[in-house]
């Protein structure tokens, strides 16, 4: 629409004020003056541009020799145009044309300008579509379009090729839905709107908005309406606000001269409650919120599954139900096995080393404080085939006698060997019959299924909350979605069951945790038992050291290292010997002995393991302020 001449004052009058107030600035700055300090910013935040007062005009610094930034420049004009209408399920569309008339300095400075337009109101999106960018004759003007990094705005930034200099016009022209809101301090529907937004850096002379009503929004209007110029936050009345009946709608515009940077016109009309079917953010009226309860659903249900065959179909062997004390270890079973058996193969290398150190064939060497290193000695008789792999993943293939191995968490390729003894045991239980690996396709099935599903879940539920859309709920059902897809990968992962041989030599290990954790006068009834008694003398010392230090291994596996050691430490004070398989760094002693082999256990256990190592008031009633609706928003120079 054509400029009025008031509007040419305006912006000379704003022009002058700039020229003379940088002329200040510039002297002040040249004789070592402190800043001045600006007043507080808006709520709608500027973009590339600094709180404060406005820079100088260019005009008056370029003949200074300064050369100011893009933001300093002028808009003769804003006029921005609301057609306001409801689609046929009664909610809020509105189509926007904003013209802006910037004058740029005749110097280069600018390639054009940048709306950042808000991508939500009232806690919810406005499903934000621009649709051109083009002069005032309609020409199309190059624009592209990016999110800010929080996603509040929409920068639409219009770039030319070259410099632009002069006044220049940029008509903006998108559309937005749900564009009114119910307030919560009176019972109305309505649109609450900021025009121009607090997020400019330059002054305006003229900001107007033109609010075009279609018949039945018209026809509901209570007749309460307010506008509101200024900072964020200001009641100030904005200069004047119109209404008149067009065509059966209704036309209400409202008006501000001379709103300098960061300021802000703003207008409110009511209508009459029910007007407006406000924005639907149920959870059942989107589809992505739907989606997503289904996919958890449906992994809730694969979890389920893959629980109840690990319960039934896939369980272990019941044994005898009656666990017996057992002072040996079961014959033809590695130590390694056993760690696999009882669910502790991370203890397998440890339990290895110190069963073959009690047998003579390594020595365990303390090197500084909870620092050790174990040497091949070569003594004893050769360990089973687990343990032979130990050794030669220590010492290399064959060991030579002397060769010693620190502990370090950081040997990655010792790791990579242990890793691979860890993996040929669990598969050599099952090839032995000591376990087994039921319903290999069905296993595989369901924790793709699940882990689908999981995923599924997860990204439309993302999809519903980004839509604010249906409350909380998307997010609790990809939560359970991700818990029941990890629960039945779990389950189906670890699905090993035991045999009846598998749980037969399970019982006996559990017997043999059973006898380590008995008081010593209990340990003597069971080795004076009628079976214990043919075979150990309780009273020979050197035997029950022996059977001690053969316990040693699968005291580690349970974890009862520490007491283990207190009872063989006894021992070895009571017969007057220290251990040849330990070297520590003083002399023996019963306590030292305890704790180093407990520290040894525990140390070693993390070295081999590591080694092998994602606005809610109303403005039409008169007590809003600029700033306070929807839209608006801002920009600046590019």
């Amino acid at each position: 629409m054509p400029r009025r001449p008031a509007r040419r004052a305006v912006v000379a009058r704003l022009a002058a004020a700039f020229a003379a107030a940088s002329s200040a600035l510039l002297l002040v700055g040249a004789l070592g003056a402190a800043p001045a300090v600006a007043g507080e910013r808006g709520a709608s935040r500027p973009l590339d541009v600094a709180a404060g007062p406005p820079a100088a005009a260019p005009e008056a610094l370029a003949p200074l020799g300064v050369r100011a930034g893009p933001d300093d420049f002028v808009f003769d004009s804003f006029d921005a145009v609301y057609e306001l209408s409801l689609d046929d399920e009664g909610r809020s569309v509105m189509e926007v044309t904003e013209t802006l008339v910037a004058v740029f300095p005749e110097f280069d400075q600018n390639h054009g300008i940048r709306r950042a337009i808000p991508l939500n109101y009232d806690g919810h999106p406005v499903d934000l579509v621009v649709e051109s960018v083009t002069d005032a004759s309609g020409a199309p003007r190059p624009f592209e379009t990016e999110a800010d990094e929080d996603d509040e705005f929409l920068l639409v930034t219009s770039r030319a090729d070259g410099f632009v200099h002069g006044e220049q016009t940029y008509v903006f022209h998108y559309r937005m839905r749900n564009v009114t809101h119910v307030p919560d301090d009176a019972a109305i529907d309505e649109i609450y709107w900021d025009v121009n937004g607090t997020g400019w850096a330059q002054p305006f002379g003229v900001v107007r908005g033109e609010l075009r009503l279609s018949a039945e929004l018209a026809d509901a209007m209570t007749g309460d309406m307010a506008c509101y110029r200024g900072w964020s936050g200001s009641s100030d009345p904005c200069d004047s606000m119109t209404s008149e009946p067009v065509d059966g709608g209704a036309v209400v515009v409202a008006e501000a001269a001379g709103l300098g940077p960061y300021e802000n016109l703003s207008f409110a009309v009511a209508f009459e409650p029910g007007t407006v079917v406000p924005r639907d953010d149920s959870f059942w009226s989107s589809p992505a919120a739907v989606g997503s309860a289904i996919a958890a659903a449906l992994a809730v249900v694969a979890a389920a599954v893959a629980l109840a065959l690990r319960l039934g179909r896939w369980r272990s062997h019941p044994g005898r139900g009656t666990i017996i004390a057992q002072y040996e270890p079961p014959e033809g079973v590695s130590a390694f096995v056993a760690a696999e058996l009882v669910g502790s193969m991370s203890r397998g290398v440890t339990a290895t080393v110190l069963e073959r150190a009690v047998a003579g064939e390594l020595r365990v060497v303390e090197t500084g404080s909870r620092r050790y290193a174990v040497q091949f000695t070569g003594g004893g008789p050769a360990g089973d085939e687990h343990a032979r792999a130990v050794m030669e993943a220590l010492f290399g293939s064959p060991p030579q006698p002397g060769a010693l191995r620190e502990m370090k968490s950081s040997d990655t390729a010792l790791g990579k060997r242990l890793l691979a003894i860890r993996q040929r045991v669990s598969s050599g239980v099952v090839a032995a019959g000591l376990r087994r690996s039921p319903d290999h396709g069905l296993r595989i099935l369901l924790a793709i299924g699940a882990g689908i599903a999981a995923v599924a879940s997860f990204v439309l539920g993302v999809i519903a909350l980004t839509s604010v859309m249906g409350g909380g709920w998307p997010a609790l059902c990809f939560i359970v979605a991700i818990l029941a897809g990890l629960l039945a990968i779990g389950t189906v992962a670890s699905v090993r069951p035991l045999t009846g041989r598998g749980r037969e030599l399970r019982d006996h290990l559990e017997g043999l945790r059973t006898y380590i954790r008995l008081a010593e006068a209990d340990r003597i009834r069971v080795l004076q038992s009628p079976e214990g008694a043919l075979r150990i003398d309780t009273s020979d010392l050197g035997q029950v050291l022996k059977l001690n230090e053969r316990l040693l291994p699968y005291a580690v596996l349970f974890g009862f290292e520490r007491d283990w050691s207190r009872e063989l430490a006894v021992l070895y004070e009571q017969l007057g010997r220290q251990p040849d398989w330990y070297s520590g760094s003083s002399g023996f002693n019963a306590a030292y002995f305890s704790a180093g082999v407990a520290s040894f256990s525990s140390s070693s256990n993390s070295s081999w393991s590591g080694s092998s190592a994602s606005s809610s008031s109303s403005g039409s009633s008169g007590g809003g302020s600029s700033g306070g609706g929807g839209g608006g928003g801002g920009g600046g120079g590019v």
